[in-house]
């Protein structure tokens, strides 16, 4: 089995894949302790990136985009600054949604892999995110929509 850092790293290096290929010049900083993992840029406008990858278990990946702090091993929530999109790898197709800072929910973001009915046959509150619906970049002014 894979050590996490080694799964971490291999789906960064599936982000900067995907945004090469969509027009993106892409950046990795050097060091741990900035708020993002990659920086892209397009057509002169600068995206920061926070990357999280994950298997799937039961048709969901599940990713919890906490902070870790490297003093005394403290956790924290992002802020809108740290980044402007959540890269979310399902590490066992190798692809990649994108969902903009205002629609991660800050302690768990669930994307779910196919369509999942309550048992009333209704959802109750919002309805699940799809892993699908997230793989376009949408969300920023500055961007509009990158295919």
């Amino acid at each position: 089995m894979y050590k996490t850092h080694t799964i971490g790293a291999a789906g960064e290096q599936i982000v900067i894949a995907d945004l090469l290929l969509r027009g993106f010049n892409v950046s990795v900083p050097c060091g741990d302790t900035l708020t993002y993992d990659l920086l892209g840029e397009l057509n002169g406008e600068f995206v920061k990136f926070q990357v999280k990858t994950a298997t799937p278990a039961e048709d969901k990946i599940v990713v919890y985009p906490k902070r870790s702090q490297a003093i005394k091993g403290a956790e924290r929530y992002y802020a809108s600054s740290d980044y402007d999109f959540l890269a979310v790898v399902n590490i066992a197709s190798c692809e990649v949604a994108y969902l903009s800072f205002d629609e991660v929910n800050p302690s768990r973001v669930t994307l779910q892999l196919k369509e999942v009915e309550s048992l009333s046959g209704h959802h109750k509150g919002n309805p699940p995110k799809l892993f699908r619906d997230y793989k376009e970049l949408k969300g920023t002014k500055r961007l509009g929509q990158v295919g």
